[in-house]
């Protein structure tokens, strides 16, 4: 099966564009799940059956997984699975049907490092709109401010070359990363984004007016979804770990 998870992370890298924190992920949780497998005899992914994952999972608690990790590592399974049926390498997804554990409310405070990573990575970075939100979602997470706050950003808030954003009064740096991030929208796309006037603010909607409250957890509810982060998002749990 290794093989095969090679094939997996060349075709994730190749389409999402991973960042190594990522791949790293995966391919960590990948070899765990083989390994597992490879213990029981099974040695092609098409001789897997729902029976043998649910016992991995009843495995990975037993092993004193927290209910986190093991998500993250279905999350990991399940993509790695739909690439499986793409590629007709096998006829039934059964990974489909396997199910989270559900999470304690004291587990909810916080997303670990590697889920921010898996959160952040997922805005395209070929599309207008994906480099929109991955501006909007670095930015939060390097400076700390509010949504509302995020939202009602004026482009002469920002200043890229000291690496820092006015927010309150308050003049807030971030690092080079998110730096990159930020010219790339600004540079390039955040003009696509104007329609009749340019009204000044950072982060525009697709009508060319301020983006809502809602709209932003809209859309960072379902890049959470594509991570596979169970955990109900609050602008609480994105800050710096």
């Amino acid at each position: 099966m290794s093989f095969d998870i090679d094939l997996f992370l060349d075709y994730m890298q190749e389409t999402k564009k991973l960042s190594e924190n990522t791949r790293v992920s995966y391919q960590r949780d990948l070899n765990k799940l083989n390994g597992y497998l490879e213990e029981k005899g099974i040695q092609k992914p098409a001789d897997i059956t729902v029976t043998h994952l649910e016992s991995y999972v009843l495995y990975l608690e037993q092993q004193g997984f927290a209910a986190a990790s093991i998500s993250r590592m279905l999350a990991s399974m399940k993509a790695y699975f739909r690439y499986l049926l793409r590629s007709k390498i096998i006829s039934v997804d059964c990974a489909e049907q396997i199910k989270a554990p559900k999470i304690h409310k004291k587990e909810k405070e916080q997303l670990s490092a590697e889920e921010v990573f898996l959160l952040l990575d997922q805005p395209s970075r070929d599309t207008d709109k994906g480099i929109r939100d991955r501006a909007m979602m670095e930015l939060l997470y390097a400076s700390g401010i509010r949504v509302s706050d995020l939202i009602a950003l004026k482009v002469e808030d920002l200043n890229l070359k000291l690496g820092c954003v006015t927010c309150r009064q308050k003049t807030i740096s971030f690092g080079r990363e998110t730096q990159v991030v930020l010219a790339k929208y600004i540079s390039g796309v955040r003009e696509h984004f104007i329609k009749d006037s340019d009204t000044g603010l950072l982060f525009l909607n697709c009508s060319g007016g301020s983006m809502s409250r809602q709209g932003f957890w809209k859309l960072m509810k379902s890049y959470a979804r594509a991570a596979g982060i169970e955990k109900e998002i609050t602008s609480n749990m994105i800050r710096k770990i």
